[in-house]
């Protein structure tokens, strides 16, 4: 299917959005050269606030309005933010050293919420988004497999296969943040496939799939496969028979190669003597006992109390797990806030028969929730390695391009 391009999008929009993700991944790039992380959140924290600087002229020339239902959420979250935080420095008072974080937190719901445009839903914007996100996804697979080809030699062949994949990082400078981003590109080529329907965008897919598995990020290869299967399960016709075969791959594969569950778990040991998956629960496990000795479920402890309490315990900057980091900092408001954007997305996305990349975008946004529940680098409308980026894919972008529907007589109505 063909999707035809609008020719109003707004270049002004278009390049400041553009050179904000560039400049995302381009703060990583400088990372690896200095081997200095100050670099990304400093890039990324300007990045932030020259998009606010965009948002505000374009309310100001009446090209964007403002949602009164979102600001309405967008003030609950301050107070509850700021409230947390003056709550947190009871218990570290460090935490008043985190009021930046703070800060990115709120522009980045404001900016990615609160606005909407006046004229018609151009979505040829989220096509040259994603299109980039393509771009500089095959640049960075292409540096690691060259820069990076003794690694990448020594997974295949099994030499020393755990440290070289942990080495295996393109110029990301970790193998998690890598393989996330090779996950993000996988939607943006699928993405690209739902419309054009061209095989190159397939080829592209494996590539990026072929390099998470050489990362040996579990959690982001079992998402991947995931983001393919369920893309593939809403596009099929057949819906059943797509089923059966899949079960009976399932099922042969696992004759031939017995699953070890070492492997299924990661083979990686840390100082601690815990394996990944069980240092996870036990930093969880100790999130939810401070949240309950503090009483701070429902406001948390204050943007920056999970890296504080962290790193004193555990040597550790998140519990990665973005769900229990948004409890532990901003409580349950901020959770069912910021998720019930995220859902509120994919709920348009569900009633929006007629989008051409319905199908890679719901899949997309429904394999990062499982990235969530073990990663934090990529949550959206936090100070860390990728949020910005996701933020403007999985709710920025969509918010002002997507229909909106109100429900009259039980029949959507786009609004």
């Amino acid at each position: 299917m063909k999707f035809r391009l609008k020719r109003n999008t707004n270049l002004v929009f278009i390049i400041s959005i553009s050179i904000t993700l560039f400049l995302n991944v381009f703060s990583h790039f400088v990372r690896y050269i200095t081997e200095n992380v100050v670099y990304i959140s400093l890039i990324n924290r300007i990045c932030w606030i020259l998009l606010l600087i965009v948002f505000l002229f374009y309310l100001a020339i009446r090209k964007f309005y403002l949602s009164k239902n979102n600001l309405l959420s967008y003030f609950a979250l301050s107070v509850t933010l700021l409230l947390g935080w003056l709550i947190g420095q009871n218990f570290y008072p460090e935490i008043s050293g985190y009021f930046v974080s703070l800060a990115v937190c709120l522009i980045g719901y404001f900016c990615s919420t609160c606005f909407r445009q006046n004229q018609n839903n151009d979505k040829r914007m989220l096509e040259i988004i994603m299109t980039e996100i393509l771009i500089i996804g095959l640049f960075s697979v292409f540096f690691a497999m060259i820069v990076q080809r003794e690694q990448l030699i020594n997974v295949i062949k099994g030499v020393n296969s755990a440290k070289s994949a942990w080495n295996y990082y393109s110029f990301f400078s970790q193998r998690n943040i890598f393989a996330q981003y090779c996950m993000i590109s996988i939607g943006a080529a699928l993405f690209k496939y739902e419309i054009y329907e061209k095989k190159i965008y397939l080829v592209c897919v494996i590539l990026f799939l072929f390099n998470i598995f050489i990362t040996d990020s579990q959690t982001s290869l079992y998402a991947a496969l995931f983001l393919i299967a369920l893309f593939f399960y809403m596009r099929f016709k057949y819906k059943t028979i797509l089923i059966a075969v899949g079960l009976i791959l399932f099922l042969f594969t696992i004759s031939i190669f017995p699953i070890d569950l070492n492997v299924i778990s990661g083979h990686y040991d840390f100082a601690s003597g815990l394996d990944s998956m069980t240092l996870r629960f036990t930093m969880w496990k100790s999130a939810f006992m401070k949240l309950s000795t503090t009483h701070c479920w429902l406001l948390g402890m204050g943007e920056g109390a999970a890296d504080i309490f962290l790193r004193q315990t555990y040597s550790y900057g998140s519990f990665h797990n973005s769900f229990v980091d948004i409890i532990f900092n901003g409580g349950i408001i901020k959770l069912l806030l910021v998720f019930g954007m995220y859902f509120n997305i994919m709920i348009r996305l569900f009633k929006s028969k007629s989008i051409p990349f319905r199908s890679s975008y719901i899949s997309l946004m429904t394999a990062f929730l499982l990235v969530y529940c073990m990663e934090t680098g990529c949550a959206i409308f936090a100070d860390n390695y990728f949020s910005l980026t996701t933020s403007i894919v999985f709710i920025m972008m969509p918010n002002l391009i997507l229909p909106r529907f109100k429900i009259i007589s039980k029949k959507n109505i786009v609004i």
